[in-house]
């Protein structure tokens, strides 16, 4: 079993779109060394979770479940959301989820706890912890650039790959 820390992470707000019901969000959740201000540098790890919430401007608590069909209902999750490990080096790793349940309690002020319990297409178990606080970017505003998301003060995360 390999353990990852995972000590920032920012959400992004995609809107509404035909393949999927409700509200679409992006949240990465990432360990220090990655930053991204329009693209990704530095090198570390990460998640990558792709929800369909009920709520334009939160991710709504609840179990989110995988889903694989179109639309994609509210509470679920996608089979874009990933693993990967090592980003920017030459141990780079990762795998798409292909199962599993994420359930999110929002905590108030941009903070959310996320316990993960998936599994991915090279037949790994995927679990993951995260409470913090989360950088918010707005994709639907045209003018908008993601600035840098990486914040420092947070408790550590931990995510397992086996």
């Amino acid at each position: 079993m390999k353990k990852y820390d995972l000590s920032w992470g920012a959400y992004i707000y995609w809107g509404t779109d035909d393949w999927y019901d409700g509200e679409g969000f992006q949240v990465y959740l990432c360990s220090e060394g990655l930053d991204f201000n329009g693209s990704w540098t530095g090198s570390g790890d990460r998640l990558l979770i792709e929800f369909i919430s009920d709520a334009a401007d939160e991710i709504t608590s609840g179990t989110y479940e995988f889903e694989d069909v179109e639309p994609l209902p509210v509470f679920s999750f996608d089979s874009w959301s990933f693993w990967e490990i090592g980003l920017n080096t030459a141990e780079n790793d990762g795998c798409y989820w292909a199962s599993g349940t994420v359930e999110l309690r929002g905590l108030g002020d941009d903070e959310y706890e996320f316990t993960v319990d998936a599994g991915d297409e090279c037949g790994n178990d995927v679990t993951a912890h995260f409470k913090g606080t989360l950088d918010y970017y707005d994709a639907t505003l045209k003018k908008s650039t993601m600035p840098k998301v990486c914040s420092t003060g947070h408790k550590l995360r931990a995510v397992r790959v086996e």
